[in-house]
Formats: structure tokens, sequence, C-alpha cells
């Protein structure tokens, strides 16, 4: 028997798959993991340098979390990655999206025993707004498919400026906008994140939620700040941040639990 969690955390990151400091990068996000412990991570833009490091024997990553189905390593440069410390049902895979030049999809963890479901994606990028809004309603139809209480869908939207996928399906919140209104959420912010080449401030990577059972608790932006260069044995001048991306990390309580 399967005890329902209290609280699920869950976390979502862009780890981004250029060669920068690539392994001290990716042990950095390793180190955000072991402090943490998400149940649910969903990682955009892995590499096969940075699968290696991560699916090691002593990785984190190897010893406590289990990886669902995903055959989008054999034939993408970079993809998503679910992996998670919960039961994998039989329903989890990995499902390419009907409308994609880039080779997009949605990564899907099963969890019946919970009445859960959450799916990661990387949507299309740049100049595709339409692939993209095709891409989330699918996403959210196949996650509603599933009829759980609760589904969360997450990654990297792609969602540029103004553009965005209100109204979203019944009962589907965005959890930042609705946790924190006045708070514009950047996780691109030049102004923080010094390895970005352009100005940028843009709330790209998101997490939706919908749930009978969990209310939302709380969520934090995670990679603020630059690697220790002394640890990483990097150069000072040049400031390292784990990505690209600021990650995101979402705290639900079951309801059943809650004040």
């Amino acid at each position: 028997m399967t005890t329902i969690p209290t609280t699920l955390r869950v976390m979502t990151w862009n780890i981004w798959f250029d060669s920068l400091a690539r392994e001290a990068r990716m042990r950095e996000v390793l180190t955000y993991v072991e402090e943490i412990l998400p149940e649910v991570i969903g990682f955009q833009e892995l590499t096969q340098e940075s699968a290696e490091q991560f699916n090691a024997p002593n990785s984190i990553l190897s010893t406590t979390y289990r990886r669902p189905p995903n055959e989008a390593a054999e034939f993408q440069g970079y993809w998503e990655q679910l992996y998670t410390t919960l039961p994998v049902g039989p329903r989890s895979r990995r499902t390419p999206y009907e409308w994609s030049y880039m080779g997009r999809g949605l990564s899907v963890l099963h969890c019946p025993q919970l009445d859960l479901v959450v799916g990661a994606t990387h949507l299309e990028s740049m100049d595709s707004a339409e692939f993209r809004q095709a891409q989330a309603r699918e996403a959210f139809e196949r996650l509603d498919s599933y009829q759980t209480g609760t589904a969360i869908f997450m990654g990297d939207t792609n969602l540029y400026d103004d553009e965005t996928l209100e109204p979203l399906p019944t009962g589907w919140v965005d959890a930042w906008t609705t946790l924190y209104p006045n708070d514009p959420g950047w996780t691109r912010d030049s102004e923080v994140n010094k390895m970005l080449r352009y100005p940028s401030q843009q709330r790209i990577d998101r997490i939706f939620i919908r749930s009978q059972n969990y209310k939302l608790v709380q969520m934090e932006i995670l990679g603020l700040t630059p690697l220790d260069p002394d640890v990483y044995d990097l150069d000072p001048e040049q400031p390292i941040y784990p990505s690209d991306h600021f990650g995101l990390l979402l705290e639900i309580k079951h309801k059943a639990d809650a004040p």
C-alpha cells in the first residue's frame, strides 16, 4: 500500500545544453537535488554529457530516483527527462507532439496510487508561437485524459513577451501567478544572471496545476547565485550560474493535512 505524501515538491529546470563549464554546472544542479530531494523533477535540455553525469552510479539521481521511459535521447541532441521518487505507473511514457519541427514532446509520470499525473515539456523554441500553443493544448488534453485528482504540467514554455496560454483549460491555474500575483517571477533575468549575453527578463519556465487533492503552499526560484569559483576551480572574473534559466520548485500540501 502506497502512503499518500502529506507534501509534494516538484522541480522544473532548463539546465542549458551549452558546454560552458558544463560539468561544474551539473554538479551544482545535483547539489540542489541533494539538498531539496523533490519528489518529481523535470529537466529540459539534458544532453548525452549531462545525462552521463546525472545517471552515474553514485549520483543522487541514480541512487534515489527512478526515470519514466523516454526514448528521446536516441534521436535528439537534447531532451526533457523526468526523475521521481514516487512509484512509476505503466502509463508513464514520453510521447512526441503532433506538431513539432524540433522533436519536442511531453514526458509523463503517472502515479495512480497517488491519483497523480505530472507532465514535463520543452515547448517549441524561437518564432514558433503557433506550434507552442498547439503543443500546450495537446499537453493539457493528454494530462486531463488520465482523469486524476491532481495533474501538473511544467517546463520551459518559451512564452515570450506578452504570449500567454490563457485562458487555461477548466480547473488549471498558473501556480506562480496564483501564489505571487505581484511578482514577475522571471526565470531568465540578465540583471541577475551575468551569463546571459543579451538583456532579458522573461518568465519562460512555468508550473501549471489542476488539483482536487492538494493546495498550493509556496514556490521558490532556484539557481540565483553563481557557482563558488574556489569549489569548482573556475575563473572568478567570469560568473558561472547553474544554467541560463533559473529553476522552479513548487510545494503542495494534501488538503486532508492542510490547516
